[in-house]
This record gives structure tokens, sequence and C-alpha cells, in this order.
């Protein structure tokens, strides 16, 4: 089949223009997936610098708490083994439990003695039966230091937890500590499972 003029010069022109229109299209598309792709990552990057950092001020706002009750004279009072501890460890009791139940995040509030025993609690099954001597967070703690602990296992209900302890003072004399378990179920629920990539 013999092309004319017109056909020889057209079909090789369109061809050529076929062919650079789909290398354009190719090129543009690999460079709007790359900057998708680029956006997204620095997106994703804010969003966890942002997490971290809600996640840290909330266990620093916790850490302030604790410190605080830990200082309280009726919390330093329920330590005394005498009948005004007693009476000072069931206002801590009622403290605790209805600071389990307004803030929600907390598995447990516990006040330690010395060697270890719990003497008044969020949770009064605890009382008397729990002992924390053998933790990490308890030797540290007893040293003076207020202590975040690592993320760890709630042993009784498997919830990911972070431990705040806290040394309860006497004057410069440590009496025992407020240990307070952050659930960490309960900030993934409330704060991390809400935040949306676009």
């Amino acid at each position: 089949m013999k092309l004319n003029l017109r056909n020889r010069i057209l079909l090789p022109t369109l061809t050529l223009t076929f062919a650079i229109t789909a290398l354009l299209s190719l090129v543009s598309f690999s460079m709007s997936r790359k900057a998708l792709n680029d956006s997204f990552n620095s997106q994703l990057r804010q969003i966890c610098e942002s997490s971290l950092q809600q996640v840290e001020s909330w266990v620093e706002g916790q850490r302030l708490n604790v410190t605080h009750w830990a200082s309280q004279p009726h919390i330093v009072e329920a330590l005394d083994n005498s009948a005004e501890g007693s009476a000072a460890a069931k206002v801590a009791d009622e403290q605790f439990a209805d600071a389990y139940k307004a803030y929600g995040f907390f598995d447990s509030i516990l006040l330690i003695d010395p060697q270890g025993n719990t003497v008044s609690a969020s949770d009064m099954s605890s009382v008397g039966t729990l002992n924390v001597v053998d933790r990490a967070y308890f030797k540290e703690a007893m040293s003076g230091k207020v202590v975040i602990s690592e993320v760890l296992k709630n042993k009784a209900t498997g919830h990911p937890i972070v431990v705040v302890a806290s040394p309860v003072k006497n004057g410069e004399k440590i009496r025992g500590l407020l240990v307070a378990t952050l659930n960490l179920e309960w900030f993934s629920a409330n704060i991390v499972d809400k935040i949306q990539v676009l």
C-alpha cells in the first residue's frame, strides 16, 4: 500500500506526538506519586511527633498529680501505724477510689509502706495483699526519686501500663511511696485512635 505525501507526514507525526504524550504522562505520574508519598510521610511523621508529645505531656501531668498527692498530710499520716494512721488510710482509700473513677485512666492508685506492702488503694482488694518490694520502680523511688517506668504489662489486668511512683516524705525521711499505674489502652482509645491521616 502506497502512502500519499500527507499520510507519510501525518503518520510519523502522530506516532511521535503519541509517544511524547505517553512519556510526559508517565513522568508526570511518577513525579505526582513521589510528591504524594513525600506529603504522606511528612504528615505521618508530624502526627507521630505530636502523639509522642501528647503522651509525654499526659504522663508528666500524672507525675505532677502523684507528686502532689504524695505531699498531702493525710497521705503521710496514713503510713503511721496508729489509730490516726488508720483513719487517714480510709480517707486516702476514698480519695484514690474517687480519682480512679473520675479520671478513668488509672489501673490502680496505691499507697505503699517501706516494706512494699499496700496500705491504701483505689481497689481495696490490694490492701494487705499486694507487695511491690521486688519491682524496680519501688527500689528507685525509695531512694528519693520520682519514677516513671518503662511500659510494663499489668500482672492483674494484662493492660500495658506506665507506673508513676513518688516518695512520700515526712520532712526528709521517706515514709513510703504513692504509686499510680496509667492504663495505656485508655490513652490509645481516647487519644491515638481518634487521629486521622488524611
